[in-house]
């Protein structure tokens, strides 16, 4: 599983046939809000959320505020508040309200190119 991309849905079903990557190591979930949770997905992450609560550190790199989570997580406030409420207790949050430092990379070279040109 390690190294590449799975759902929240295949997450929880690896933690359910008894796994130990589920207190070990780091997960990190990035691009979280790139696209809505359907139900299935959202309820998936709650108990991946729940399995690593206060066992193991988790990383996200949300897309969208914490305001936001609600509308990102199939609509569901009750489903959020429970995430948030795992994810924030003992978590240090980073804000970073920069521009994307793909698109900044892809400036400076451009900026670059043309006072060579």
């Amino acid at each position: 599983m390690p190294g590449g991309p799975v759902s929240f849905a295949h997450l929880h079903s690896h933690w359910e046939r008894g796994s130990n990557e589920n207190t070990n190591g780091i997960l990190v979930i990035d691009e979280l809000g790139f696209q809505v949770l359907d139900r299935m997905s959202a309820h998936s992450l709650f108990k991946v959320a729940s399995a690593r609560y206060e066992r193991s550190s988790t990383i996200i790199t949300p897309n969208t505020s914490i305001r936001e989570w609600p509308e990102m997580l199939a609509g569901d406030e009750v489903l959020a508040t429970a995430i948030l409420d795992r994810l924030l207790h003992h978590c240090h949050v980073v804000h970073v309200d920069e521009s994307s430092y793909r698109l900044w990379e892809m400036e400076r070279r451009t900026r670059t190119a043309g006072k060579e040109g």
